[in-house]
């Protein structure tokens, strides 16, 4: 079978042409894989970007996005958090997508006490309480100390310290509604709903 010189020519063209697609192909492939994609999934960067790639081989820290009232808690494959889930330092491939992951949250921005300490402490969502502590909304403050406490109303309870009784008020203001004051289990507690952040006022004496 005679092949003519113009057909050996095409069949070349079409072989490389076929050979750069597969090249270009491969190309374009390569670059759109190279990299972890971060999405901010509400949070944003300080450029204000809800995106950002990293060629780290782990999860990177999520504090590379800011989101108001929110606390970072891992990375996941998909925004809803119905994926796989990607704790920090987890190892990562290159090309995998991942969503920042959050908590709503909250500051105490003021905290003021008056009286002098009877030996008492404060925690809040079981953490201790100190001004600027983070939690999370719904929140329980609860007084660690003392025995036979039982509630005064206005915001007050009442208790034996070291054989004295005090009086111990606790002001939450910024809280969204009232809050609800009792004694469970013998431990006085304070809980309260926010959407935004609180300031608590703490009023103390012996009788």
């Amino acid at each position: 079978m005679n092949i003519s010189k113009n057909t050996i020519i095409a069949i070349a063209m079409v072989a490389l042409l076929a050979v750069a697609g597969v090249a270009v192909a491969i190309s374009l492939n390569q670059s759109e894989t190279v990299g972890v994609t971060y999405y901010g999934n509400g949070g944003q960067t300080s450029q204000g970007e809800d995106k950002a790639v990293y060629s780290n081989e782990t999860a990177i820290d999520g504090n590379i996005f800011q989101y108001e009232h929110h606390s970072f808690i891992g990375w996941n494959t998909k925004a809803d958090g119905m994926g796989t889930g990607y704790a920090v330092g987890s190892p990562v491939s290159s090309g995998t997508i991942l969503y920042a992951q959050w908590a709503c949250s909250y500051h105490v921005t003021s905290l003021s006490a008056f009286g002098a300490n009877p030996g008492f402490s404060l925690s809040i969502n079981e953490s201790p309480l100190y001004v600027y502590s983070l939690f999370a909304s719904p929140a329980v403050i609860k007084i660690a100390g003392g025995s036979d406490w039982t509630l005064l109303g206005d915001e007050s309870f009442m208790g034996s310290i070291d054989g004295r009784t005090y009086t111990v008020t606790l002001t939450v203001t910024g809280c969204q509604g009232t809050p609800i004051y009792e004694v469970y289990e013998g431990t006085p507690m304070i809980g309260f709903q926010t959407v935004d952040d609180v300031g608590i006022s703490i009023t103390y004496r012996a009788l």
